[in-house]
């Protein structure tokens, strides 16, 4: 058997995924080897947040009245998504975004938070944080995260970078 940090034997995985596997040695079976998930283990020490790495593209961008774009899919019947924290980087392109009001996070028809028209029409680099708290919010059941606006932007150039920890939870008498 080859050892743990041989790479041609056992190639590196580019995307982790709450689904994968390693191995573990089970202390009360004795020592036999067995297979775990990662979400598993983040169980095991109570540890249920997600991060979500959205890139939007200039087209996506400026068209979000028209076509809002999601940065958390819906998570499915009897789940709702806890937003714990949104931080976007804008990485201004040549022509400034010419929106005329602030960009919304919303979970379905709930305005979660939002992005000043002064961050998003920003001509230079730009790190922000959405602030999410403040108001007692409703939150729909299986209903995606999405970014948009009352107008798309006509102009502009760049790319916006968001960076959302989250966790799902599930509605019922496990809540």
């Amino acid at each position: 058997m080859a050892k743990i940090s041989n790479t041609g034997a056992y190639p590196g995985i580019s995307t982790l995924d709450a689904a994968d596997y390693f191995i573990i040695t089970d202390a009360e079976n004795e020592l036999k080897t067995k297979t775990v998930t990662i979400s598993e283990v983040q169980n095991l020490f109570g540890v249920d947040t997600n991060v979500a790495k959205v890139i939007l593209n200039e087209a996506q961008v400026r068209a979000m009245n028209t076509t809002p774009a999601v940065l958390i899919a819906a998570p499915g019947a009897g789940k709702v998504i806890d937003i714990m924290s949104i931080d976007t980087y804008l990485d201004a392109g040549t022509t400034v975004f010419a929106f005329g009001n602030n960009l919304e996070v919303k979970i379905g028809a709930t305005v979660f938070g939002t992005l000043s028209l002064q961050s998003a029409n920003f001509a230079t680099d730009l790190v922000s944080k959405i602030e999410t708290g403040g108001t007692t919010k409703v939150i729909d059941q299986n209903t995606a995260v999405t970014l948009t606006s009352a107008a798309d932007s006509a102009t502009g150039n760049g790319v916006m970078y968001f960076n959302i920890f989250y966790r799902i939870l599930t509605v019922g008498t496990t809540f």
